[in-house]
């Protein structure tokens, strides 16, 4: 018989050291959460709850952190003060953490309520271009 893909992958996560093995089911914990968790947002609480784990990520996640700080000096230190460079890196963790709220929460919707969110300017130069 042989081993599928999920059997493959959790063979490798057990050869890892304890510590990166922790981190793995920390991620795949968080990452079914989310999915289950997203269905229960409301649309007004996607950014706000991505906001917030933005906050949280870029507070815990020293190591990140200094990254984006050290890549935001490398680049804009000459014209950014360290308040705004601050600030920027703080607003790039919130919106990555706002996209994968996003992400997750339009897994939850079903095909009418996606239709309903948006809206489709130009539907005749859509339908000009199939056309031809």
């Amino acid at each position: 018989m042989q081993a599928t893909s999920a059997t493959k992958s959790t063979d490798r996560i057990r050869r890892l050291p304890p510590k990166k093995r922790l981190i793995k089911l920390i991620g795949r914990a968080t990452f079914w959460w989310m999915a289950r968790a997203a269905g229960l947002l409301r649309p007004w609480s996607v950014k706000l709850f991505g906001n917030t784990l933005g906050s949280i990520f870029y507070t815990v996640s020293k190591r990140y952190r200094n990254v984006a700080l050290k890549n935001l000096r490398d680049v804009y230190g000459g014209s950014m003060t360290e308040a705004e460079i601050r600030s920027t890196a703080k607003q790039v963790f919130k919106h990555f953490s706002r996209g994968a709220v996003e992400f997750f929460y339009l897994l939850s919707l079903n095909r009418d309520q996606v239709d309903a969110m948006i809206d489709v300017e130009g539907q005749e130069h859509i339908d000009s271009a199939l056309a031809e």
